[in-house]
């Protein structure tokens, strides 16, 4: 029994390695849009500022754009949204019979992007399916902290 643990606990750790090598760096977008992320039509949408988000100077170069990363998690392709400009809480209701619990969930991305379909919108199709209502935030990365560099095959912090 220890054993399985022990894996299981092995597993976990190699996984968000993994995932987090996978997502922490900017990276070449195919199908890139060069416009806000949007959640499904049927998910409400709230900002968090009605205005101009605070420290907008602390914001990475750039412009909020997404679309698909070049890399595969589990032979999976996955969206990846950067840059963020515009915070959002995209709220899922529950479906089926609510349960009356909310869960908030914040998708993963490294600093400098998210994984918002792999790490977000999947996770909450998941819980909304158990009767759960999911808000998904779509957070502004300052594109700084350590990260994964593709260019020298080492982390840059």
């Amino acid at each position: 029994m220890k054993t399985k643990k022990w894996l299981a606990v092995v597993l976990v750790q190699f996984l968000s390695i993994t995932l987090f090598a996978a997502t922490s760096s900017a990276e070449e977008l195919i199908n890139r849009q060069d416009k806000v992320w949007q959640p499904v039509a049927e998910v409400a949408q709230i900002p968090i500022w009605p205005g101009e988000p605070p420290s907008q100077s602390l914001l990475a170069a750039g412009s909020e754009s997404y679309g698909t990363g070049k890399k595969q998690i589990a032979g999976r392709s996955f969206t990846i949204v950067e840059h963020v400009s515009q915070p959002t809480m995209s709220i899922f209701p529950a479906k089926g019979q609510d349960t009356g619990a909310t869960i908030v969930v914040f998708p993963g991305g490294g600093y400098r992007v998210l994984a918002i379909d792999l790490e977000g919108t999947e996770i909450c199709d998941w819980l909304t399916g158990k009767g759960i209502t999911c808000v998904l935030l779509k957070y502004r990365v300052p594109g700084s902290g350590p990260y994964w560099s593709d260019e020298c095959n080492c982390r840059r912090i």
